[in-house]
């Protein structure tokens, strides 16, 4: 198979798993919400980061597959399940963290500087492919991630959030 037909059934899978991948997520996006009032936030949450973490090394090694369906498996599992899960909880576990006089400001204010923040990481991935290769980068940028753990976890005790909340 020649590069160019690879690349055409590539582009082809991607935008036919797209719309797909949307309706999932808006989907999901509800159903989570919904969920978080039954069982809690916390709990949905942190199950939804987890699966994030769980993800990332499988993540990596899929899309490094260049096969258009396991890509496609990625972006919907990616996107249409766990990004979709962490959205529909978010609303309410951000804005239950703040007072009522501070909610608006204090969630938007914490939500906006942490996407300027983390908007680097798609910039930082590339630079550590371009500098170490493919096979040890994704090793390399979850490395920094665990020093923000102790200060998520001190982040829940502090605003007083219930484990059902």
């Amino acid at each position: 198979m020649s590069d160019h037909s690879s690349s055409q059934d590539f582009s082809l899978s991607h935008a036919r798993s797209t719309p797909d991948t949307s309706i999932l997520a808006i989907a999901v996006t509800f159903l989570s919400g919904a969920l978080t009032d039954r069982i809690g936030r916390r709990p949905l949450y942190i199950a939804a980061c987890t699966a994030a973490i769980l993800f990332a090394f499988p993540m990596y090694l899929l899309t490094n597959s260049a096969q258009p369906a396991l890509v496609a498996t990625v972006f919907i599992l990616g996107i249409g399940l766990i990004h979709a899960s962490l959205t529909g909880t978010q609303g309410s576990l951000l804005t239950e963290q703040f007072r009522t006089a501070t909610r608006t400001s204090g969630a938007s204010l914490g939500y906006q500087i942490a996407a300027a923040i983390g908007g680097f990481a798609p910039l930082l991935a590339a630079a550590l492919v371009g500098a170490f290769g493919w096979r040890t980068s994704e090793t390399r940028l979850l490395r920094g991630y665990p020093p923000s753990i102790p200060s998520f976890r001190n982040s829940w005790r502090s605003t007083g959030v219930s484990a059902s909340a």
